[in-house]
């Protein structure tokens, strides 16, 4: 009996192994786990600048310390972002619509950074306006979600074509 449990969970251990390595031996996974940082980076991004915008608006003073530090960490979400990004972006290059892709997302990141230039230089200020910071802050969260936006579509449209140059093997050609 224990060895026949044994026996199944082998099995379905080599099973999970080979769908993880299915997905990664996509483009050498590359471009999959590149995909997936890029997305996560806009995320925590877009989280930071929506916790600030709220933070902004809820308090009647904003503390300067705790906004240039929320500040600093939304900064480098989108740098880290943009670094993810251009990797992908020497992966897609040879598919127009996805080299197209990363040219949308990466001027949505690009505009989201000069936005978080203008919030940094008002967090740090001695006095900080929450007025502003809201505004740059909402700012941010728009050129974000379209940065998102265009990257789960990405994300999609190579996760198709890599599915597609799976099942190429299964196609009779006579």
């Amino acid at each position: 009996m224990a060895l026949c449990l044994a026996g199944v969970f082998a099995i379905s251990d080599s099973a999970q192994a080979r769908n993880v390595n299915d997905k990664a031996s996509r483009n050498n996974g590359a471009s999959f786990f590149g995909n997936q940082r890029t997305s996560r980076n806009i995320n925590h991004a877009r989280d930071y600048s929506n916790q600030m915008y709220q933070y902004s608006r809820s308090v009647p003073t904003v503390s300067p310390q705790l906004m240039k530090s929320e500040s600093q960490m939304l900064g480098q979400n989108i740098v880290y972002a943009q670094k993810q990004l251009a990797a992908v972006q020497e992966e897609v290059k040879t598919v127009p619509a996805n080299a197209e892709s990363a040219k949308l997302i990466s001027q949505h990141l690009a505009k989201a950074a000069e936005l978080h230039k203008e919030l940094d230089m008002e967090c740090c200020k001695a006095t900080v306006d929450g007025k502003v910071c809201a505004k740059c802050c909402s700012d941010i969260v728009k050129e974000l979600d379209k940065a998102a936006a265009e990257q789960n579509a990405l994300t999609r449209q190579m996760d198709h074509e890599a599915g597609n140059k799976d099942k190429d093997h299964l196609i009779d050609r006579k």
